[in-house]
C-alpha cells in the first residue's frame, strides 16, 4: 500500500502540488505573523492597550483564514482522490487500508511542506526588518521568538490533526456509490427570497454611509459589515438570477448560454468565501489606517498581504472543486459537436466573465476605504497604490491559475 501511495501522488502530482503549497504558504504566514508581534515586547504593548486589541484581532484573523484555506485545499484532494479510492474499494481494499493510503500521502506532503513553510517564514525576518527600518522608519529587533514557534506549532498541529480526522471520517462513511459520485454537479432550484430590494439596501447603505463619513475611521468597519451582508445576498441570490434570465435571451449564442448558467453556478457555490474575502480585506484597510505606531501598521499590512492570497488560494480550490465536477458536462459537449476550441473559449470567458464580476463587486469597498483615507491624509498614495496592487494581483493570479487549470482538465478529456 505504501508503494501504490506514493505512486499515486507522484502521478497526480498537480493536484498535490497546491495542496503542497498551501501547507507551504500556511506556515509561512503563521509563522511571520506570530513572530512579528512578539518580537519586541517593548515597542508593543501586548499585555494591554489598543494595539493589544489590535494585534489579538488581527492574530485570529489570519490563523483563522490560514485554517479555512487549509481545509478548503484538503477538501479538495480528497475529493479528487475519490474515483481512485472507489477502485481500491472494488479490488478489495479494506477501510484501513484505504486510511493508510490516504494517510501516507498526507505525511509526505505535509511533512515536506510544514518545514520549508517554517524555513520560509524565518528568512523573511530580513526583509521584515528591512520594511520597519527603511520604509516605515522605524528601527526594531526582529528576532525568532520561542512564543512564535510554541505558537506556530499549535496551530500547524491543529490543522494536520483535523486534516486527518477529516480525511479518516470520509473514508469511513464513504461507500462505492458515494465515492464514485462525489463531485458530481447536483442540480439545484432557485429559492424564492423576497429579501432582493433589502440586500441591495444594505450593499449601497454601506457605500453611501463610508462617502458621508467624516474622518471616524472606526465607524468603517460597522459599514462594511452591513454592506457584506448585502454582498452575500448579491452573490448568491440575485447575480444567479439575472445570469439565468440573460443566459435564456442568449438562446441563439449556444455558447455565451453555457458559461453564463456556469458562472451563475460559480456564485451561488462560493459565497461564503467570497465574503470572507469581502470582509476581512475591507476591514484589515481600516485598521492600517486606525493605528499610527509603524508595528502595528507593518503587521496590518502584512496581515492583508496574507489574508489576500489565502482567501484568493481558497477561492481557486473551491473553483478546482467545481471543475472537476463540470468535466462529465464538457465530455458530453464534445459529444454533440463542439470542438476542443470552442470548448477551450467557452471555460476562458466563464473564468474571465467570473473574476471580473467577483473583483467589481468584492473590492468596491476596499477601494472606496482606500480613496476615502488618502482624501482625509491619512494614508500616503504610495500606501493607497501598494494596496490596490496587492488586491489587482491576487485577482489576475487567481484567473491566470484558474484559467491553466481548466484549459489542462479540458485537454485530459480528450
Amino acid at each position: 500500500m505504501i508503494k501504490l501511495a506514493l505512486i499515486s501522488l507522484k502521478k497526480d502530482y498537480k493536484q498535490a502540488l497546491f495542496y503542497w503549497l498551501t501547507f507551504v504558504l500556511s506556515t509561512a504566514f503563521t509563522f511571520s505573523i506570530f513572530n512579528l508581534s512578539f518580537s519586541d515586547q517593548k515597542l508593543l504593548s501586548i499585555q494591554g492597550g489598543s494595539g493589544s486589541s489590535m494585534i489579538s484581532a488581527m492574530l485570529c484573523g489570519v490563523i483563522t483564514i490560514a485554517m479555512f484555506s487549509s481545509f478548503y485545499a484538503n477538501n479538495y484532494y480528497i475529493t479528487t482522490k475519490a474515483k481512485e479510492l472507489s477502485l481500491n474499494l472494488i479490488s478489495g481494499a479494506s477501510y484501513l487500508q484505504l486510511t493508510s493510503f490516504l494517510m501516507i500521502q498526507n505525511i509526505v506532503i505535509m511533512f515536506s511542506s510544514i518545514p520549508l513553510g517554517a524555513f520560509i517564514g524565518y528568512i523573511s525576518i530580513p526583509l521584515q526588518r528591512y520594511l520597519l527600518q527603511e520604509i516605515l522608519h522605524f528601527p526594531a529587533m526582529i528576532v525568532v521568538s520561542s512564543d512564535a514557534i510554541l505558537g506556530t506549532s499549535y496551530i500547524v498541529g491543529f490543522e494536520v490533526l483535523w486534516c486527518v480526522i477529516l480525511n479518516l471520517g470520509f473514508v469511513y462513511r464513504s461507500s462505492i456509490t458515494d465515492l464514485l459520485h462525489t463531485g458530481k454537479s447536483s442540480s439545484f432550484a432557485f429559492k424564492h427570497v423576497g429579501w432582493d430590494l433589502l440586500y441591495m439596501i444594505f450593499y449601497s447603505s454601506g457605500i453611501v454611509l463610508i462617502l458621508l463619513n467624516g474622518d471616524d475611521i472606526s465607524a468603517y468597519v460597522g459599514y462594511t459589515l452591513l454592506g457584506s451582508v448585502g454582498l452575500f445576498g448579491i452573490d448568491a441570490y440575485i447575480i444567479p438570477k439575472l445570469l439565468s434570465q440573460l443566459a435564456k435571451r442568449c438562446h441563439p449564442y449556444p455558447q455565451a448560454r453555457i458559461y453564463l448558467n456556469y458562472i451563475r453556478d460559480n456564485f451561488q457555490k462560493m459565497n461564503l468565501p467570497i465574503l470572507i474575502l469581502v470582509i476581512s480585506s475591507s476591514l484589515m484597510i481600516a485598521l492600517v489606517a486606525s493605528y499610527y505606531p509603524a508595528l502595528e501598521t507593518m503587521i496590518a499590512l502584512f496581515c492583508d498581504g496574507m489574508i489576500l492570497i489565502l482567501i484568493g488560494f481558497s477561492l481557486n480550490f473551491k473553483y478546482m472543486g467545481i471543475i472537476e465536477q463540470r468535466l462529465l458536462d464538457y465530455h458530453h459537449l464534445l459529444l454533440f459537436g463542439y470542438t476542443f476550441k470552442q470548448l477551450k473559449r467557452i471555460a476562458l470567458k466563464e473564468v474571465l466573465v467570473f473574476y471580473g464580476i467577483l473583483f467589481i463587486l468584492s473590492s468596491t469597498y476596499g477601494l472606496l476605504v482606500l480613496m476615502k483615507l488618502y482624501f482625509l491624509s491619512l494614508i500616503s498614495y504610495s500606501l493607497m497604490n501598494t494596496l490596490i496592487l496587492m488586491m489587482v494581483f491576487t485577482f489576475i493570479t487567481m484567473m491566470i491559475i484558474t484559467s491553466f487549470y481548466y484549459q489542462y482538465k479540458i485537454k485530459k478529456i480528450l
